[in-house]
């Protein structure tokens, strides 16, 4: 929409991504592996509340969820910082005859729509937040429409002294979001990770080496990760050998089944 809008020979082009990943998304949820996923769900588990439970449960998750996104000071001190930088664009863009056009704000309305309908579908499919690898997709949505909506809400809040508010700060916000990537927690643990890595290069060898020199449809037990690596590492099989994921690896290599 604001392709077409505001610069009309990228609107074939946006439109055509957008198609794409529209056809992507549609592909990837009548995967096989989301129905073999769904028909475990009754035998896993895990405490799965009832829908009305999970509704109310729904809006607090979120809540916290997003409080907690925004606890990190990099994306207050980097949000600022584009502030600073882009007051020129955002005079010419946001406003109208002097006057902020209130019609930006479809904008961050928009994306916390997009939000809520993202989170929800984890409660709508398994009546508990998504996992961790799929609501890294809605981290990404959040970070899209985060620094647009934070000008926009700015600009609406401040008019044009936005920009200049923040512009005699800016050698110091970009020092402190320096000092904020630095320590942050997935610095700590990628470092961690140096040493994690080597670790676990080892267990999943010696796992494969009894993969390999497995029967053909035997029960197969391998050794449990000791302390799998976080930067890269994303699941594991689990102790049941029924459980979804034993059960596609068991597939896959020509076993009966496998757990640890």
């Amino acid at each position: 929409m604001l392709a077409r809008r505001f610069r009309p020979g990228n609107a074939r082009f946006w439109t055509a991504l957008l198609v794409i990943t529209l056809l992507g998304a549609l592909a990837s949820i009548f995967s096989p592996g989301n129905f073999a996923r769904v028909q475990s769900l009754a035998g896993d588990g895990a405490l799965r509340p009832g829908g009305a439970i999970a509704a109310v449960l729904f809006l607090p998750w979120f809540v916290l969820r997003a409080a907690y996104w925004l606890s990190n000071p990099a994306i207050w001190i980097s949000a600022l910082i584009i502030l600073a930088a882009g007051r020129g664009e955002a005079r010419h863009l946001l406003y109208r005859n002097g006057e902020f056009n209130k019609q930006w704000l479809y904008v961050p309305s928009i994306w916390a729509v997009l939000l809520l309908i993202l989170t929800g579908l984890g409660f709508a499919i398994n009546h508990y937040p998504l996992p961790e690898r799929a609501e890294s997709t809605v981290w990404f949505v959040f970070l899209l429409g985060w620094y647009p909506s934070f000008i926009i809400v700015f600009h609406y809040a401040a008019g044009e002294l936005a920009g200049n508010f923040v512009e005699p700060f800016k050698r110091l916000l970009v020092a402190a979001l320096v000092i904020s990537m630095v320590g942050a927690p997935n610095i700590f643990e990628a470092f961690k990770d140096s040493y994690r890595g080597i670790r676990y290069w080892r267990e999943m060898n010696a796992r494969m080496s009894l993969i390999r020199e497995a029967s053909p449809l035997a029960n197969l037990k391998v050794p449990g990760l000791s302390r799998p690596p976080r930067t890269l590492f994303t699941t594991d099989i689990t102790s049941d050998p029924n459980n979804f994921r034993n059960t596609c690896l068991a597939e896959y290599y020509g076993l009966k089944s496998i757990s640890f």
